[in-house]
């Protein structure tokens, strides 16, 4: 069978299919496979005893804290359910028969349903023989038909299996109060009104040949207009999401389709037949992959990354806050305890915050689930199973309406672009990459790059001139002066993540804690000393998209500082930037208030069809300046900022935070040794940006118009 040529798709074929999940529907058909598992948990996994051997557990315990003890199971199964395989398998034989029999067993599959057969009524029983399955119906046709297979044929009734017009195949089961359908339509035949209405509840699957864009075809043909009619008419729910893979890969023209469909009937509360669905690698000898489909309810487990984390959703901020402030007054507020204070933010936090992994859980779990699950297992009623998981589905959906609401694109778009690309069907996922050079090898390759050819004479003059500004210049002023509780709160508002303190532990702070950090803050900028740890940095190491791993200058840094080392910079910053923004030229826009880099696209699109409207030519020279940050040189920048800052102790802790300074890199789990570096400003840094305009703002003025950063 070969599909159309609508409907090329990019979905990478290599990629595991997610799943589809609908709300909940009905209480699923009576066939069973086995015991079904007890898994106690929407965080973690609690084996079954009988099944899996002991395995206690308190009943008291919280879902969310108990350990993972079945690592194979992957979700919840709320009562029986009922696996079907379908494939379009393009003719069957021994050899395809023996393949299938293994697929059967890997996945524990109940029914078989395959079009496209080619057995005729005199084909031998040996083509199309699948151990461990029975022949329940069958649809002759040497160029086509169709087979349903059974494991248990006698919980198994046969509804009808016949050939309509067109050579449409229907072949009709019912397994208890399931109805299965299963469909063939040849490519170049009409439907001809062979579709007709199944009653809840009913799923139809099978090789609809039919194109339209509702599952994922370019353009829509008559099949495809009559297939989604008769769905809408018949309130039928497709089984179909964006992110699995197609159904089928034309060889001939090296393109993907998805003509095996899975429609289902709802209830009367418009809830579909809860179904799964997984498209499996290629079948031999078949342009058609294997669907998966799971009927019943299932909660699925999700797997995390053994790393330990805060859980802060789960925090007791009010006696965590409560613990520091008590505790910090015992504290003296100087720039030498800040580590202490560091201590004893992390120690509140082990006290009052969950820290920890779980291996597997279920995504907006909670106590009221819990209780639903353990409900449904003494009493195995399918009004508990459409209450749980109702109660989970509003759940995901609070969670979602929160995540789209907390995203700000004015503080950080990092957020908003990653669930964007999240979002998106059609983004393929970049492969991890294990770098196959030393963690060194980049260490070393960042100290390089900081490197400058000295001129002795001039940085000898630069010194000195640097110093008579200093002299020149009143040892306090405004800049210098104490920090302020309301200084200190605004620039825990606009923190990011340091190494180690999180945002979340300063946001909650107590006033006893931001009153002991603005005096330590005022100690540091009074005294112009910094605490040690302040000025060595973790870098992580990540390479950049479409680069080789093999060479240390295509990784991209990201430093991660202090966190009281960035809000000391985030309250200078904003007492600086009255007194630097208006040296810095009108032409540069990157990194400033009120300004957008994209209005430099739009300056320099008006400057060039200004140009076209008066028959001139533009042109233009794009200037990337390499490793722009690591090359500043630090006397040079502390030099021309004595001009401009004219004050000795703001100009000597910004000497202090933007000098000499140590750093480690971390790549897969190996980090470098530490290395010093003297030039440059720091990755990651508050200050950074707003100290690099500065840097450049006096370069050499030219006739031709300039454009200020468009990164």
């Amino acid at each position: 069978m070969t599909d159309g040529l609508q409907g090329e798709t990019k979905n990478d074929p290599t990629r595991c299919p997610d799943e589809v999940y609908p709300p909940p529907g009905p209480t699923p058909p009576t066939m069973t496979r086995h015991k079904r598992k007890k898994i106690h948990t929407g965080s973690v996994v609690a084996q079954d005893n009988q099944d899996r051997g002991s395995a206690a557990r308190n009943p008291s315990e919280p879902a969310s804290e108990r350990g993972c003890q079945s690592r194979n199971e992957e979700e919840i199964s709320l009562g029986n359910s009922i696996k079907i395989l379908n494939l379009n398998i393009e003719g069957l034989s021994m050899a395809k028969c023996e393949y299938l029999e293994k697929l059967l067993m890997n996945h524990d599959i109940d029914v078989l349903l395959l079009q496209e057969t080619h057995v005729g009524a005199d084909a031998p029983p040996s083509r199309y023989t699948v151990q461990g399955y029975h022949l329940i119906a069958r649809v002759n046709h040497n160029q086509y038909g169709t087979m349903i297979m059974a494991r248990k044929p006698e919980i198994v009734e046969v509804v009808t299996s016949e050939i309509k017009e067109n050579d449409v195949h229907e072949s009709v089961i019912r397994i208890g109060n399931l109805t299965i359908g299963n469909l063939y339509k040849p490519p170049q035949s009409e439907w001809a009104d062979t579709l007709r209405e199944y009653q809840h509840p009913s799923a139809v699957i099978g090789d609809f040949n039919s194109h339209h864009h509702d599952w994922g075809y370019q353009s829509c043909n008559n099949a495809g207009e009559e297939v989604s009619q008769w769905a809408s008419q018949t309130n039928m729910q497709l089984i179909y999401s964006p992110n699995d893979r197609r159904t089928f890969f034309s060889a001939r023209w090296r393109r993907e389709y998805n003509p095996d469909l899975i429609f289902v009937t709802r209830d009367e509360n418009q809830r579909p037949l809860p179904t799964y669905r997984q498209v499996l690698s290629d079948f031999p000898n078949s342009q058609h992959r294997p669907i998966l489909i799971t009927i019943g309810h299932r909660i699925p487990l999700s797997q995390s990354l053994p790393l330990p984390r805060w859980n802060f959703r789960k925090a007791r901020w009010n006696d965590f806050s409560k613990y520091i402030d008590e505790i910090c007054r015992r504290i003296p507020a100087t720039g030498e305890n800040m580590t202490r204070f560091n201590k004893l933010l992390l120690t509140g936090a082990a006290r009052h915050i969950p820290r920890g992994f779980r291996r597997r859980y279920v995504p907006c779990w909670s106590q009221e689930s819990e209780e639903l699950l353990e409900e449904y297992e003494r009493t195995q009623s399918p009004e508990v199973a459409d209450e749980l998981l109702s109660s989970l589905e509003k759940g995901r959906q609070e969670r979602w309406t929160e995540l789209t609401e907390s995203l700000d694109f004015r503080h950080s778009s990092r957020k908003a672009w990653n669930l964007l690309k999240k979002l998106d069907p059609d983004k393929k996922a970049q492969p991890k990459t294990k770098p196959t050079i030393t963690v060194d090898e980049i260490a070393a390759e960042i100290k390089n790059r900081s490197k400058r050819n000295p001129n002795h004479i001039f940085e000898k003059r630069i010194r000195r001139e640097l110093r008579e500004n200093l002299n020149r210049s009143p040892i306090t002023s405004p800049l210098s002066s104490n920090v302020s509780d309301n200084e200190t709160k605004l620039a825990i508002k606009h923190v990011k993540n340091g190494n180690g303190i999180y945002p979340d532990m300063l946001t909650h702070l107590g006033p006893g804690a931001v009153t002991w950090l603005s005096n330590a803050f005022s100690d540091i900028i009074k005294k112009g000393k910094l605490p040690t740890n302040w000025n060595q940095a973790k870098i992580i190491a990540i390479l950049k998209p479409g680069k080789k791993a093999d060479n240390p200058g295509n990784y991209r840094q990201i430093a991660l500082l202090c966190c009281g080392f960035k809000l000391l910079e985030r309250i200078i910053l904003t007492r600086l930037l009255p007194v630097l923004d208006p040296h810095i030229p009108m032409d540069q826009a990157g990194f400033r208030t009120q300004r957008d880099t994209t209005e430099q696209v739009l300056a320099l699109t008006s400057y060039i069809e200004s140009g076209f409207e008066r028959k001139l030519k533009t042109g233009a020279i794009l200037v990337d300046l390499s490793a722009a940050y690591d090359t500043v040189w630090h006397t040079g920048l502390m030099y021309k900022l004595s001009k401009l800052v004219k004050c000795q102790t703001t100009l000597k802790l910004l000497g202090k935070m933007t000098g000499k300074r140590s750093y480690h890199v971390c790549v897969g789990g190996q980090t470098s040794r530490t290395r010093t570096i003297a030039n440059g400003v720091p990755q990651g840094s508050v200050l950074a940006p707003t100290l690099f305009n500065i840097y450049i703002s006096d370069l050499p003025h030219t006739e031709s118009h300039k454009f200020g950063p468009m990164f």
